[in-house]
């Protein structure tokens, strides 16, 4: 997925020199005075092949300029559209933007764009690369199409009235692209669509989600698509159904292996028909609130009556309301007797549109209830735990590790690697209580604490999704800043530990898995070989043998620092996943998460004095063991009754000295009922006792 960033003005030149020498540069041929083409481009050299001194797929295109009209900007990959105010075709272009969304926010480095984002109506200069993508269908994107660079620039130079459209017919626009007498000069452009048109299909081959397929008795047997799924939410109509018009984005895509041009609707003022509302979605924003998305705006007496609304568990709807007494969103305080993450299902009947048009038949949404932690999200499905081959991915996602239901959750932001966020459970007592989120519509900040609705998959990392992969909310259709949060400390642990990626089917063991996305630490480690500064790098442990190993990623090049073998670091960062022969990885937040100890040395002096045993919070569902090693050792950690006899076992092996954290997560053999129990730590010359209450 593509990253994009918009550049600081004072280094936008000097940019731009080194990356347009190191691709095709336009214009072709000579240039400057008396050459045969200005350095100046306009959208038709884009779109236009047999137009003078026309751009090739690959060239790079500077101080391209147009005026906002469209936006893909609910989830990731993002894009906008411009569009010139001259008359003609040929005059608009798709500006895809990847995994940064600019409608209405930006980034603090993008001092190019005013007012918090653009809006239609703004007008942008836009530097980049022209790309034939497949469809196939022209766009402005970044310089080198690459996963990790952001090096599109765009500045915002004013704003204007947004162009007007150009009217067609379903000749021209044939969804055809074989048939379409006209449509090509039209792409990326404002059209418009006059009726009375008739919705002849919406479903098949190719036809795609939201789509409508309509006709016009001046055609016979030519069809337009109208799109309402690709840039809104807008249900396709009935079969039969009569529209007086319809407008958008001309746009040609590829959908099921077929190619189509299709108008691409950016909300339901695009659509001109007499239809009656639609429920497109549904989610919880608090443990006992619903919010609800109608597809048009709503008579308000209707979308507030409690009668007009059930759900699936039986519950009570206390009370409904319209969202600023007008518009396309209710909220339904609700009591349903359910518990976080349980399958519920809301149902909308005889709701009434602004215009008076009744819902014809009952319409529901299914969610996952109430407002989940991150913990919740990240513990196992047992029917991934026992499939062949074993899987350890959340409930909440496909069985393939795509996106599932749509569910509600909070964190608190603990590291931002471009548009990828960590976010972490604030009480920080379990394991399992972090997972990142891909690309929100809006950028999240370090410190800050979200609400956020959406999907969760199962990602491998690189491009795509897979039955046990990195846990990743994706698709978010709601964020609410709900103000400072608290950053959970780093969970210490070793190499062994965190590099572990055996599936346990039994859920008896500590591994990578359990602390995926979280903050986690790694004390004393050994850098393996010289890398370049920045470079990711090797670090081994535990001393003495150095046997196990794991990669320190540079993720979204976060830190300078400059790896020597042999020297001795602690390291910090969160725990990240990537499909390969070593999938964990620990990714710093930047140059402080990297402590250098300095050539061939062990745990300073000083470091630990004596040995440390404590157990917190007492009593609790979940204790947490703290201890501290003032020297390498064998280590005994086992779990006692009331009567002394030893019913479990927490850790045993070696460990060099330094600080630990262990979890007791009362599963397999140390699944134990609730009560008092004394845990004692053995090593080779001491041991300590320490009591712990389990609660139920």
């Amino acid at each position: 997925m593509k990253r994009i960033l918009t550049l600081i003005a004072s280094t936008v030149s000097l940019l731009l020199v080194a990356m347009l020498a190191s691709a095709t540069q336009f214009p072709p041929g000579p240039d400057g005075p008396g050459g045969a083409c200005e350095d100046s481009v306009v959208i038709r050299q884009i779109q236009d092949t047999t137009f003078t001194c026309a751009a090739a797929s690959g060239d790079t295109l500077a101080g391209v300029t147009g005026t906002v009209t469209a936006f893909d900007k609910d989830f990731s990959p993002f894009a906008f559209w411009i569009q010139t105010s001259t008359a003609g075709p040929w005059q608009g272009v798709q500006v895809f933007t990847g995994s940064f969304n600019y409608f209405s926010t930006v980034t603090p480095e993008s001092p190019g764009l005013s007012n918090g984002g653009l809006v239609l109506g703004s007008q942008v200069r836009v530097s980049g690369r022209k790309l034939e993508f497949t469809g196939p269908f022209t766009e402005l994107t970044d310089y080198d199409n690459g996963q990790g660079t952001n090096d599109i620039v765009i500045f915002e130079t004013g704003t204007a009235a947004v162009p007007g459209y150009y009217v067609g017919d379903v000749d021209q626009f044939n969804w055809v692209p074989a048939l379409a007498t006209n449509g090509e000069p039209y792409e990326g452009m404002l059209v418009k669509l006059r009726g009375p048109l008739v919705v002849g299909r919406i479903a098949g081959l190719g036809v795609g989600s939201r789509t409508m397929l309509v006709s016009h008795a001046s055609f016979p047997g030519d069809t337009a698509a109208l799109d309402g799924f690709s840039l809104s939410n807008i249900p396709a109509l009935a079969v039969g159904t009569v529209i007086d018009s319809a407008q958008g984005v001309m746009h040609q895509a590829v959908i099921s292996g077929v190619s189509s041009y299709r108008i691409l609707m950016r909300g339901s003022e695009d659509l001109f028909a007499s239809a009656p509302p639609t429920l497109v979605d549904a989610y919880p924003i608090e443990d006992n609130i619903i919010r609800l998305q109608f597809d048009r705006d709503l008579n308000q007496a209707s979308a507030d009556s409690v009668q007009k609304y059930s759900l699936a568990s039986f519950g009570t709807i206390n009370s409904a309301t319209l969202e600023g007494g007008s518009g396309k969103f209710v909220q339904l305080n609700v009591s349903n007797g359910l518990f976080d993450g349980d399958a519920e299902t809301v149902t909308a009947s005889d709701i009434r549109s602004a215009a008076g048009l009744k819902m014809p038949a009952p319409q529901s949404r299914s969610f996952a209830n109430g407002v989940m932690s991150l913990r919740t999200l990240q513990l196992p499905d047992a029917a991934g735990l026992g499939g062949a081959p074993c899987a350890d991915r959340s409930r909440f996602a496909l069985a393939t590790g795509g996106s599932g239901t749509r569910i509600s959750y909070r964190g608190t932001v603990v590291a931002a690697f471009g548009t990828v966020y960590y976010l972490a459970d604030e009480d920080n007592v379990n394991l399992r209580s972090a997972m990142p989120v891909f690309a929100p519509p809006s950028p999240l900040t370090v410190g800050r604490r979200y609400l956020i609705a959406g999907q969760l998959q199962e990602f491998n990392g690189i491009s795509t999704s897979v039955p046990g992969g990195l846990t990743e909310g994706v698709t978010t259709v709601y964020l609410k800043d709900e103000g400072v949060g608290v950053i959970p400390t780093p969970r210490t642990q070793t190499i062994a530990v965190l590099s572990d990626t055996t599936c346990d089917v039994a859920q008896s063991l500590t591994n990578g898995e359990d602390y995926e996305g979280m903050l986690v630490r790694v004390q004393y480690a050994r850098i393996t070989e010289d890398r370049l500064p920045g470079e990711g790098f090797f670090i081994a442990g535990p001393a003495p043998g150095f046997a196990d190993t794991m990669l320190v990623s540079n993720q979204s090049s976060s830190y300078a620092f400059d790896p020597d073998s042999a020297h001795t670091v602690t390291v910090t960062g969160l725990l990240n996943y990537r499909e390969g022969t070593r999938p964990f990885r620990i990714s710093p937040r930047n140059d402080a998460d990297i402590a250098d100890h300095g050539l061939n040395v062990g745990v300073g002096a000083g470091e630990v004095q004596q040995l440390r045993f404590a157990v917190g919070p007492n009593p609790s569902r979940n204790p947490r063991l703290t201890f501290a090693l003032p020297k390498g050792t064998n280590v005994d950690i086992g779990v006692f009754d009331v009567s002394g006899r030893r019913v479990g076992e927490i850790f045993k092996g070696y460990l060099p000295a330094g600080t630990y954290q262990r979890d007791w997560n009362r599963s397999g053999k140390n699944a134990l009922g609730a009560g008092m129990y004394f845990l004692r730590l053995k090593t080779d010359d001491a041991s300590q006792i320490a009591r712990a209450v389990l609660l139920q």
